[in-house]
């Protein structure tokens, strides 16, 4: 199964969040939010990563050479993810010359805390549940089958589409992608959703899958409602220019100022053995040893 994740965008509506780095690498809980992505679909067997790169793009594969030393990712660089002619739709059509099976699409701003089943036979959109159609697209269903793809403010929908997807008519997929492409190509506003509208025009069949434990880091404020539900249980001061990643055994931490990231490796010779073990080191990230302890600040004993 190749399951393509874009990271190409600017994430804009996250504000300062994404000044400094890729809206992937922002903190969610003790991890980043493609970590909570990959996570997901790693519990699958057989699954191949496909990664859009633009914005911070080397911060991005500095990362996951770091957390995932054993995952061959394949990377498509897009060319154009900010300036005119530039939107989701053309950022898929890159990756359209080494997908040719069935595949999964994920956006950068769905997290799910629950396991899913990638057993699918049909075209299936993930949905879940809302009160502000005006943020996202929805849908109208009967039974398990999609009857209609509504724009966002839609009045009457059962549920939101949450920007992850199942696409089994591949070959059809690019080609109106393309053909919709080539008819608005400064429209930036191009997304899967439209695409997939034009298929459904042609009787292709759409199933749903319902996602009851949905968060979207999409905004900032989806993205603090996120935050809150996925509590680290790490006291983690919080810094524009710098985050942290727990992961099962080890830590990354990552500097927007490489400099000041080198300099925290070459401070380890004066050191000696004082502190956690460095795993791995890349420009803009380190990796260390996880250490189950808690800060000296928080032991006590009398006197």
């Amino acid at each position: 199964m190749k399951i393509i994740i874009t990271t190409s965008g600017i994430g804009s509506r996250l504000g300062d969040i994404t000044k400094f780095t890729n809206k992937s690498l922002s903190y969610v809980g003790k991890k980043f939010v493609i970590n909570h992505i990959i996570d997901t679909f790693l519990k699958t067997e057989n699954v191949e990563f496909i990664i859009t790169l633009g914005h911070y793009a080397n911060f991005v594969k500095q990362f996951l050479s770091l957390a995932y030393p054993d995952i061959n990712f394949n990377y498509i660089n897009i060319d154009n993810y900010k300036e005119e002619g530039s939107s989701l739709v053309y950022s898929l059509l890159k990756c359209k010359d080494i997908i040719k099976e069935p595949f999964i699409y994920s956006c950068c701003d769905a997290i799910f805390d629950e396991n899913i089943d990638l057993n699918f036979d049909k075209n299936t959109l993930f949905v879940a549940n809302t009160n502000d159609s005006y943020r996202y697209s929805t849908i109208s269903v009967n039974n398990d089958k999609i009857l209609k793809i509504h724009n966002k403010g839609a009045k009457i929908f059962d549920y939101m589409y949450v920007g992850v997807a199942y696409i089994k008519d591949y070959s059809l997929f690019f080609k109106l992608a393309e053909n919709l492409y080539n008819l608005d190509k400064n429209n930036s506003q191009l997304s899967d959703m439209n695409v997939y509208q034009m298929m459904m025009d042609k009787d292709i069949v759409f199933n749903y899958k319902y996602i009851e434990k949905y968060f979207d880091i999409g905004s900032l404020d989806t993205y603090k409602k996120t935050c809150n539900y996925f509590k680290s249980e790490f006291d983690v001061l919080e810094k524009i220019e710098e985050s942290i990643c727990f992961l099962d055994n080890k830590v990354i931490k990552f500097f927007y100022n490489k400099k000041k990231n080198l300099d925290r490796i070459e401070r380890l010779q004066y050191l000696n053995n004082l502190t956690p073990k460095i795993l791995a080191v890349s420009e803009n990230f380190h990796s260390m040893e996880f250490i189950n302890s808690k800060p000296i600040s928080k032991i006590y004993k009398k006197n």
